[in-house]
């Protein structure tokens, strides 16, 4: 692993340790964003760096090593969420609340948002920066492969493609998940959300749990708790009618931006709707007393889920799970952008638009 660029211009890969963690820092003229391959390969920076601007969230705990937490008891909910801070990460192969995965345990989000992934330099010039990121599960039998990728020295696109594999001697069902969530100084009200979306549905319980809890509504519309109606394309101030779990379907494309016309600065992520037909909204923009905030957040998760609902026999039961026979791949791309708007309102972002198509190969 590179320790430091020996560049200070172009697409670079540097490597450095972030709370005893392997981190890997992909960046050129543009956007900066941040691995941590030591936990999870999660993504806890992403900067427009023109404009200075993080749009990734980061919780009150700042980034935590796992394996440096101890805690005074251990729960059946898993530690995700004694160790989350934030950012960006991949879940798999079970999302949601904690299951019973073919005999083994999974807490919530599955395993490996916790695990440590390999990290691997694949190229490190001026007009290209791309790095692997691999990891295998240790509760069940996947081999998860991430490459991360810009592509050109003035590109605000950070390209991901990715591999998952069952290398084990039978057919397994599973779920798949990507969990950005965006937060301040680039989240504030009045940011803008576009998202060609056909139906919006609550949730309710505890942590996501499913029941009917008013009609599903057409995007933007909502009705809240409180029997509000509220527009989703625009965040308002903080409020209690501003903290929901709910999620989107019947989606046009696989494609949302989120806009800060004052900053101007956008996030846009762009992905297989084949493999994550369903955007789960985790709108966390009031008051959230006791554990794990003690009303210090204010973040909107915008998260591609390949099934719901959250929890792995529900989702079993709708027929949304994935399916991987032994030995056979499953391949997918996203593309996140994060640019400077043009003076007008525009897009200051490059790349190519387009829905990028999943692939099962048998190896």
């Amino acid at each position: 692993m590179t320790a430091w660029s020996r560049r200070t211009w172009g697409c670079r890969v540097s490597g450095c340790q972030i709370e005893g963690m392997e981190a890997v820092i992909l960046e050129n003229t543009v956007l900066r964003a941040v691995v941590l391959a030591g936990k999870g390969a999660e993504i806890i920076e992403l900067t427009c760096k023109p404009k200075d601007v993080d749009v990734l969230w980061r919780a009150p705990n700042g980034v935590v090593n796992p394996r440096r937490a101890i805690t005074s008891v251990s729960t059946g909910e898993g530690s995700f969420m004694d160790s989350y801070g934030g950012g960006w990460q991949e879940l798999f192969p079970t999302l949601g609340l904690p299951a019973r995965y073919y005999g083994a345990a999974m807490g919530e989000h599955g395993e490996v948002a916790l695990l440590d992934w390999d990290a691997r330099v694949e190229h490190d010039e001026p007009e290209r920066a791309s790095v692997s990121f691999s990891v295998r599960c240790l509760r069940s039998p996947f081999r998860l492969v991430r490459t991360m990728t810009l592509e050109g020295a003035d590109s605000p696109v950070l390209g991901i493609s990715e591999q998952a594999t069952n290398e084990g001697g039978e057919p397994l069902r599973f779920m798949w998940g990507h969990h950005p969530v965006l937060g301040p100084p680039f989240l504030e009200p009045g940011c803008k959300v576009d998202v060609r979306a056909g139906s919006v549905q609550a949730t309710s319980g505890p942590r996501g749990s499913f029941s009917a809890r008013g009609p599903t509504t057409p995007w933007p519309w909502y009705v809240n708790a409180y029997g509000e109606k509220v527009d989703l394309s625009v965040l308002a101030r903080q409020g209690p009618g501003q903290v929901d779990e709910l999620y989107l379907t019947d989606l046009e494309t696989g494609e949302y931006e989120v806009r800060n016309d004052r900053l101007g600065v956008c996030f846009a992520l762009r992905w297989d709707l084949r493999v994550f037909p369903y955007l789960w909204w985790w709108r966390g923009l009031g008051p959230q007393p006791g554990y794990p905030w003690y009303n210090r957040a204010y973040m909107l998760g915008l998260e591609l889920f390949s099934s719901v609902p959250p929890d792995f026999a529900g989702a079993e039961r709708a027929g949304t799970t994935l399916l991987l026979g032994p030995g056979e791949t499953m391949a997918c791309s996203l593309e996140a952008h994060v640019y400077c708007l043009s003076p007008g309102g525009g897009s200051g972002r490059e790349g190519q638009s387009g829905e990028e198509k999943a692939t099962v190969r048998q190896q």
